[in-house]
C-alpha cells in the first residue's frame, strides 16, 4: 500500500532532540518564565499602591501607573 507523506532525503532532516534532558531543558524554561511574569504582577502590585509622594519621586504620573498596572503579565 502506498504512503500518503511524501518521501525526504534522511540528510535534509534534522535530528529531533527527545529525550530527559530536553524535557528538563524545556521544564527550566517554563519555570523562569513563569517566575519572570509573577515578578511583574508583583511589582505591578507594588507599583498600584504607591502613595502621592512616591509616585512623584519616582517620577510616574497616574495616567502612567494605571496604564502599566493594565497590562498583563506576559507583557
Amino acid at each position: 500500500m502506498p504512503t500518503l507523506l511524501p518521501r525526504t532525503d534522511s540528510r535534509t532532516v534534522a535530528p529531533r532532540r527527545t529525550g530527559p534532558l530536553r524535557l528538563w531543558q524545556r521544564l527550566a524554561m517554563l519555570a523562569r518564565l513563569w517566575r519572570r511574569m509573577n515578578d511583574r504582577y508583583r511589582q505591578r502590585l507594588d507599583l498600584a499602591e504607591l502613595d502621592d509622594h512616591l509616585r512623584r519621586d519616582v517620577g510616574l504620573t497616574e495616567r502612567q501607573i494605571a496604564d502599566e498596572i493594565r497590562k498583563p503579565p506576559w507583557r
